[in-house]
């Protein structure tokens, strides 16, 4: 039976998340360091910090999980079925496909969720799918091409 990987997962993320922890411990040593010898004034400073580096801390941390939860492989055809994280469907049973872009402070990403509307009513999805665009036109033909045969 023939497959062909339509979604993988983002490679290189999980350098760039370990890498904001990385410095964030490191920016975090150099502060309280810098910030010892102010004094009474030092708390404000180092209490404001503390809440920063926290928030980015947890939701780095946060991401690192969700992303260690998702497999090499997101998506696969084998024959006229999908496999999408391990669950099997027809292709001809797709409803429609979406995508979402995944947002930075400096544009869009290549990468990002990928929803699979089915016709029974569930829904598929997944976070961090690369070239996201590319998979949604992929599962589109796919859905046509299938749906046509069954006619």
């Amino acid at each position: 039976m023939e497959e062909e990987i339509i979604a993988r997962r983002k490679n290189g993320l999980f350098l760039s998340y370990g890498l904001v922890l990385a410095l964030l411990v490191v920016f975090t040593g150099v502060s309280f360091w810098a910030f010892a010898g102010l004094g009474s004034m030092a708390i404000i400073f180092i209490v404001i910090f503390c809440a920063v580096v926290l928030f980015t801390a947890v939701f780095t941390v946060r991401a690192l999980v969700r992303l260690s939860r998702v497999p090499q492989v997101i998506a696969s055809r084998e024959g006229d079925t999908l496999v999408f994280l391990g669950e099997r469907v027809r292709l001809s049973a797709i409803e429609d496909v979406r995508y979402r872009h995944a947002r930075s402070r400096y544009g869009m990403q290549s990468w990002g969720r990928l929803t699979v509307f089915l016709k029974e009513g569930r829904t598929l999805e997944c976070d961090y799918v690369a070239e996201v665009d590319r998979v949604q036109d992929r599962l589109l033909a796919l859905k046509y091409e299938y749906a046509a045969k069954e006619e």
